[in-house]
């Protein structure tokens, strides 16, 4: 099946195919399988989103986050272990839940 831009021609056979498709993945559940898959994932990307503007906001005005940054930056502590630091100050995370 081809479909072609200008004269419009396959265009109303393609959307048929298009709706076949949808109503196929409708019928045997995997439409809100997939819609379900794709809201956890906005979840999560908007919750990582707010997360990370939290800790940049508390970076800015909290002198041990700075401290901690700083110290990541100078090679004093290693990113695993800051990251674990930032996370129990500012989302009061115990250290084995990191």
């Amino acid at each position: 099946m081809g479909t072609q831009a200008l004269t419009g021609e396959g265009v109303e056979e393609l959307w048929e195919q298009i709706e076949g498709h949808v109503a196929w993945a409708r019928e045997c559940g995997e439409f809100n399988k997939r819609r379900a898959r794709q809201l956890e994932h906005e979840v999560f990307a908007l919750a990582l989103q707010r997360m990370g503007e939290r800790m940049r906001r508390e970076a800015r005005s909290n002198p041990d986050l700075a401290g901690i940054l700083q110290s990541v930056a100078q090679r004093e502590t290693d990113p695993l272990s800051a990251v674990r630091q930032v996370l129990t100050r500012v989302f009061s995370v115990e250290d084995g839940e990191v």
